[in-house]
């Protein structure tokens, strides 16, 4: 029988550079697969209007990671929501890169001046001290002078949100009140006079014209007509006999 002499060292030496090749294929496989998760690119999802727990939610599984900036004031949204992120949602980002957000701290609270009996222009200038600006102005008749405040919402002493604006309530002044003005015609002007006056009115010209077979001081015409509604303050005039 024929036998093989077997060269121990030639097959450790062959199952070594074996091994060596094999380990280096599975490395560089590796190093290949690591390179191509980690350079393939993703779109940014969208954060915003989301609370952080959330959004590490939604990044872990796009393996993308999240990193606070700063937390800001926001009217828009509540406390704890993210309002603003780096990249912007929809932007092309690469896997295990980080997502930067801004978190609010909600409205920043001011208390509410009390406006009630001040100008319209006095407030506007206190209010700018508290970053409140007015939203709405409705104004009614009323008591107080032209341009004071009425009333104001939110009321004085209340907690309300820095720019979410105030609503006030201002005067146009007393109303004036329509009369009816009354037939002078045939009247003496001095009792007309004497009449009117008493009543608020005041009569701005009176003409002296001809007039036969009247007595003089008699009206014989009046502007406005009887009948006509008349404010305080407007222009009566008169003609009267000499």
């Amino acid at each position: 029988m024929l036998r093989l002499k077997i060269n121990k060292k030639k097959i450790i030496k062959i199952f070594l550079w074996t091994s060596f090749y094999i380990s280096l294929f599975l490395i560089s496989a590796f190093i290949t697969m690591f390179i191509l998760v980690k350079g393939e690119t993703i779109q940014t999802p969208n954060l915003i209007g989301k609370t952080e727990k959330e959004a590490i939610k939604i990044l872990t599984k796009n393996n993308l990671y999240l990193t606070k900036r700063k937390e800001v004031f926001s009217l828009k949204y509540p406390e704890g929501v993210i309002v603003s992120q780096k990249p912007e949602p929809g932007v092309k980002i690469k896997k295990n890169h980080f997502v930067i957000v801004n978190i609010s701290l909600g409205g920043e609270r001011v208390t509410v001046p009390d406006l009630r009996h001040k100008s319209i222009k006095t407030a506007e200038i206190e209010l700018k001290q508290y970053s409140i600006p007015i939203i709405n102005i409705a104004s009614i008749h009323y008591k107080y002078k032209t341009g004071d405040i009425i009333e104001q919402d939110p009321s004085p002493g209340k907690e309300s949100f820095k720019k979410a604006g105030l609503n006030l309530l201002i005067s146009d002044g007393p109303r004036k009140l329509a009369y009816v003005m009354p037939d002078l015609i045939g009247k003496n002007i001095v009792q007309v006079i004497h009449f009117m006056e008493k009543k608020g009115f005041k009569i701005e010209g009176i003409r002296k014209v001809e007039y036969q077979g009247i007595p003089s001081g008699t009206i014989v015409r009046q502007n406005p007509m009887s009948g006509y509604k008349i404010k305080k303050g407007n222009i009566i005039t008169l003609d009267i006999v000499k």
